[in-house]
């Protein structure tokens, strides 16, 4: 955060209000001498009229000084900022990449610098690119893209696609598309790993068809499907209406494990579950639903099954087993409502 002095801001504050009451003192008496009216007595005293006006030219003075700096500061801020976002006149190589006329960059310094701390000399201007928007898609990585994110230092470069478009067999909608590399890879397409995407609408992976919005995402074992259930739209899986949906692949893409909520009412096997209820695939097949907001109700047992409890239950729907969630390791959350 950048300190700000209260104290000269308040003074600088002041000072443009008596400018502009002084202006305003200068404007009335203009007009009084203009008027017939009131133009005898004030040349009657001409030393006192042109003293008066004389004062409030000091005054406005100050007002109209830190008017211009405050106007000098925006364009030198203006003529930064344009430095640091120009458009290329003539097309521009940097490592794998060739950026074509009328690219507008972004770049993270454009004037020479040193580092603070060792004092060598920083990379500066079109060596220091950030960003490219591309007047017409490129090729990049055999993909047509419309914007590259590539920040030094990070290790992250995003590719936002043109269209619908499939990256490694995965199928990925308009947009960002994430790609893990080494900073000094960050304009080496050829050494970067593709990390995860937005699906394209309707695609279909491991059985479940990902509505708009869902995201892929590459996680240490292997690659994580998600759908967050965004303004209310929800998905299928095995037969389950789920609000949201985590599916976990191997690096095969073959479906490890998932998790989610019901999004309504599901009657399975003796068991009523609520929405909201919490249900998961175990690792030796077993389904798993752990009540929330909404008790599960047991046609053979009169008590609810409350919130801090879970069913363990076969893909028939046979109950193999009511346990408290510390047993099975499930977190008990807290939820707060807003009104």
């Amino acid at each position: 955060m950048i300190p700000v002095n209260a104290g000269a801001i308040g003074l600088a504050g002041i000072l443009l209000l008596v400018a502009l009451l002084a202006l305003l003192g200068l404007a009335l008496l203009a007009l009084l001498l203009a008027l017939p009216a009131t133009r005898p007595a004030l040349r009657r005293r001409p030393w006192r009229t042109a003293m008066a006006a004389l004062s409030l030219l000091l005054l406005a003075l100050p007002g109209a000084l830190l008017l211009k700096d405050v106007r000098d500061s925006e364009r030198q801020w203006q003529a930064r900022q344009s430095a640091l976002h120009p458009t290329l006149a003539a097309p521009l190589p940097l490592d794998e990449l060739v950026f074509p006329a009328g690219t507008a960059v972004r770049l993270e310094r454009a004037e020479p610098a040193s580092d603070w701390q060792t004092g060598e000399p920083l990379p500066y201007g079109l060596e220091t690119l950030v960003e490219a928007a591309f007047a017409e898609p490129q090729r990049i990585r055999g993909l047509a893209v419309v914007r590259l994110e590539a920040p030094p230092r990070h290790y992250v470069s995003t590719l936002f696609l043109a269209s619908d478009q499939s990256i490694d067999g995965w199928p990925c909608a308009r947009g960002p598309a994430d790609f893990h590399r080494e900073p000094a890879d960050r304009l080496r397409p050829s050494r970067w790993r593709f990390d995860g995407c937005v699906l394209a609408p309707g695609a279909q992976l491991a059985g479940v068809v990902w509505p708009a919005g869902s995201q892929l995402q590459r996680i240490a074992e292997g690659w994580l499907l998600r759908h967050a259930g965004d303004h209310g739209v929800g998905i299928e899986h095995v037969g389950l209406p789920l609000a949201w949906l985590d599916l976990q692949l191997d690096e095969a893409g073959q479906a490890q494990g998932w998790q989610g909520a019901l999004a309504g009412n599901l009657a399975f096997g003796p068991l009523r579950y609520g929405p909201g209820t919490e249900a998961r695939m175990l690792s030796d097949g077993v389904l798993l639903f752990s009540p929330r907001r909404t008790p599960a109700q047991h046609l053979a047992q009169d008590e609810p099954i409350t919130a801090g409890r879970s069913v363990r239950q076969a893909a028939d729907g046979a109950v193999l087993g009511i346990h408290d969630n510390a047993e099975l390791g499930v977190i008990d959350w807290m939820e707060f409502e807003v009104d």
